[in-house]
């Protein structure tokens, strides 16, 4: 069934606009534009025309008047008012020509099975415009996006499930898309909707939303999967970190009539998976922290049968965010995601003005004992620090604390 736009106030339906700006006989010469036309619009939909003077050294007010030639009168002039300036555009209003449609049902499903859904989406524009298609959950939660440049986009809450292929979105034909979610899981139970988008390119290069529909729902109910279940909870002893420090995210579960298990666990950070545990105990380490992994930076470890710990020393910026713990239990293929636990990596005001770090000697044998001196010039009356030794494998090594006090 096809569910039409609620139809919007219609600011204009005429050919020519015409902006003149009022102003005295006195100021200098200035340059009245607007956008370059035609400008097209589909009935029904907002128009936005911006008018740009140059070259006025005047005051700040100015006087503008907004004039619109009828198709019936294209001829008929407009009063310029003495000493003003202006300029035109033409806008042509399109009929709405854009369906959207997909049947509307009520599916049932079992956690853990896939699900496929097709949409059909069309339009018999005059001018040549895109189409962009979404589908969403209740119905304001993208799940995945073909952008007007054939672009998938994943909505937020999505992006991890789709790099691993668990959803996707194939163009069928000129105007059938489907969407396939290869695992469904508890929280994809909702309505789903289907929402089209067509666009236009005006002359100036920018591209415009003309209009905007959305499909009938389709109910999709999950079902959990029978027998034992488990669910996941994460926590960080600390939540707030100094740059450089340790922080230890802890994902554990808790059982229900689940006798043993063989459990994946993964740890998330802002949707993007930074480690995943295995059942055999090894660990896969994303792309971007290999290196922390070579240096010995990061690390997970299996404390008891249901829980398990990430560490990462040295913290920096990047791993601010917001951490999740998803577990996937290998037989049932049934998966749980914690609730989400925020971090934030702070980087402390220096207020240094200058630290240098000088040796005694400049030779130095096997057995030779070496004194360093660390000078830093700084207005606080206590410093925390920590001597530091970066080894020939690029890992640094940790060394003694000190606090000077003066």
């Amino acid at each position: 069934m096809e569910r039409s736009a609620e139809p919007r106030p219609l600011h204009t339906v005429t050919h020519w606009l015409h902006w003149v700006i009022i102003v005295g006989v006195s100021w200098a010469q200035r340059e009245v534009t607007v956008q370059q036309g035609p400008l097209y619009r589909t009935v029904g939909s907002d128009v936005t025309i911006w008018c740009k003077v140059s070259g006025y050294q005047g005051p700040s007010e100015q006087n503008f008047q907004f004039s619109i030639y009828l198709p019936t009168s294209p001829d008929r002039e407009v009063q310029i008012f003495y000493g003003s300036y202006s300029a035109k555009v033409i806008l042509r209003v399109l009929p709405d020509t854009l369906l959207v449609t997909m049947p509307h049902e009520e599916l049932e499903r079992t956690e853990g099975s896939s699900l496929e859904m097709t949409c059909r989406v069309s339009r018999a524009s005059s001018q040549h415009t895109h189409l962009s298609v979404s589908w969403l959950l209740d119905p304001q939660d993208v799940i995945l996006s073909l952008s007007r440049d054939f672009v998938q986009v994943p909505g937020k809450s999505f992006s991890e499930r789709f790099r691993s292929g668990d959803i996707r979105l194939d163009k069928l034909s000129d105007s059938d898309y489907k969407l396939t979610i290869k695992q469904l899981r508890l929280s994809d139970q909702g309505d789903l909707f289907c929402r089209g988008s067509e666009w236009i390119q005006d002359r100036d290069g920018t591209w415009t939303q003309i209009m905007e529909k959305k499909s009938e729902n389709t109910m999709v109910k999950v079902s959990a999967l029978q027998g034992g279940d488990f669910q996941v909870q994460v926590q960080s002893p600390d939540t707030t970190i100094q740059i450089w420090g340790l922080l230890e995210v802890t994902c554990s579960i808790s059982r229900y009539n689940l006798i043993g298990g063989q459990f994946r666990v993964s740890w998330l950070l802002d949707g993007a998976v930074v480690v995943t545990w295995n059942p055999s105990g090894v660990s896969n380490i994303n792309i971007p922290y290999r290196i922390r992994e070579e240096k010995g930076q990061i690390s997970v470890r299996r404390q008891d049968q249901d829980t398990w710990t990430l560490r990462i020393s040295y913290t920096t910026e990047q791993e601010t965010g917001s951490y999740m713990c998803e577990v996937t239990e290998e037989e049932t293929r049934r998966r749980r995601q914690s609730s989400p636990v925020s971090v934030t990596i702070q980087t402390p005001v220096f207020r240094f003005q200058n630290v240098t770090l000088s040796i005694e000697a400049s030779e130095l044998y096997e057995g030779d004992s070496v004194a360093l001196f660390c000078q830093v010039s700084s207005p606080s009356p206590s410093l925390d620090m920590t001597w530091l030794t970066l080894r020939p494998s690029g890992r640094w090594g940790g060394g003694s604390f000190a606090e000077t006090r003066r």
